[in-house]
């Protein structure tokens, strides 16, 4: 299931990064960041699943920050 959720994300960020790169826009960036961010969350559950703890706080971390990035690109 995670799996599939994980290609899911990665497929789709991958369709709005190359949308963006053809339509010259940056409007679509946002909901890019917002698909990888879930990509890597479901990564990080997939890692806690097999107690790889490391590499786990390392997609979090990097989830938070595609999060934060997404939200900042929002506002403005």
């Amino acid at each position: 299931m995670l799996t599939i959720l994980r290609i899911l994300f990665a497929l789709t960020a991958l369709a709005l990064g190359i949308t963006g790169l053809l339509t010259d826009t940056l409007a679509i960036l946002p909901y890019m960041f917002l698909a990888l961010a879930f990509m890597l969350v479901t990564m990080a559950a997939t890692e806690f699943k097999t107690k790889r703890n490391r590499l786990a706080v390392l997609f979090v971390l990097a989830s938070m920050a595609c999060f934060y990035n997404s939200l900042i690109e929002f506002i403005r």
